[in-house]
């Protein structure tokens, strides 16, 4: 018979706690809190496992942040959260630009909008905010750690999985004020949307240039490759139909052009622990 019990359930969930990751999301949370508490964030706490439904998909915000209400601030902005405790043997996420996105292409930062055009049927459109190419790549790979990875660790698509995740988020809070359009409070004629990853995982980013790889192979040489390490980055996302929210677009796209831009493309920040206090207390949340 077994006399320690306690020690064998103690034991089983912390594997339990560690391996779904609920330790991080609520880490990650409080340290975003106190950020704002100390005057270091203008993002304050607004609600967490907040449940949305998107393209016949039920899932639940890990937790939604707000832009500090300021008098000459226009409009809300909201901080959609998916926090993502990656497979140690692939934690390292690394990130790379491509040299054709569409035709007249400008690297903008894309938020989702949602416009109050007439006070019962809202509209929505990317919204281009702000340029940070620096900052801004377009491909995510996984590359391995060299350490040991969860017995139950997933592979390679961790990326595109929390990216998909964290959009089926978005959409799914965009259903929701469309649904609630008469309930909630307007500061403004819009409310913008801003898709966020924080994860474990360590962030590189290299500025390799991908259209120059061997015609023949597609490979490169090791010496055209260069990596650095980043707190946080922003990735350009074009995510499916399947997951896209039924409120109709603000104006009609002039080719297929417009419409990834408009209707696909939005931009989600992808944020290390390192990174957090960076990230949230940019001055661009001074205009959000």
């Amino acid at each position: 018979m077994d006399d320690h019990p306690e020690a064998k359930v103690r034991e089983g969930l912390r594997k339990v706690l560690n391996t779904h990751g609920y330790g991080f999301h609520y880490a990650v949370l409080r340290n975003a809190y106190e950020l704002h508490a100390n005057g270091k964030s203008r993002w304050f706490f607004e609600a967490t496992e907040f449940p949305v439904s998107v393209g016949g998909f039920d899932t639940r915000i890990d937790f939604i942040l707000r832009s500090q209400d300021q008098s000459d601030i226009y409009w809300d902005c909201f901080l959609i959260a998916e926090c993502k405790r990656v497979n140690p043997a692939l934690s390292n996420w690394c990130f790379v630009r491509t040299p054709y996105v569409r035709r007249n292409h400008s690297e903008r930062v894309i938020l989702e909008k949602l416009i109050y055009s007439d006070p019962h049927f809202p509209v929505a459109t990317g919204e281009p905010v702000f340029s940070d190419i620096e900052n801004t790549y377009h491909i995510g790979l996984e590359v391995s750690s060299g350490r040991k990875g969860d017995s139950s660790g997933k592979g390679r698509g961790q990326i595109e999985e929390a990216a998909t995740q964290v959009c089926k988020h978005l959409n799914g809070i965009v259903e929701e004020f469309r649904r609630r359009v008469e309930d909630f409070p307007k500061k403004g004629p819009s409310v913008h949307f801003l898709p966020v990853i924080f994860t474990t995982a360590q962030i590189w980013t290299s500025e390799i240039d991908i259209g120059r790889a061997d015609l023949q192979t597609g490979d490169f040489e090791l010496k055209d490759i260069d990596a650095k390490r980043k707190g946080w980055i922003w990735l350009q996302y074009h995510l499916s139909p399947g997951i896209k929210h039924s409120v109709g677009s603000y104006k009609v796209a002039k080719g297929l052009g417009e419409v990834l831009a408009q209707d696909y493309i939005r931009t989600i920040a992808v944020v290390t622990a390192s990174g957090i206090e960076e990230f949230l207390g940019k001055e661009w949340w001074l205009y959000l």
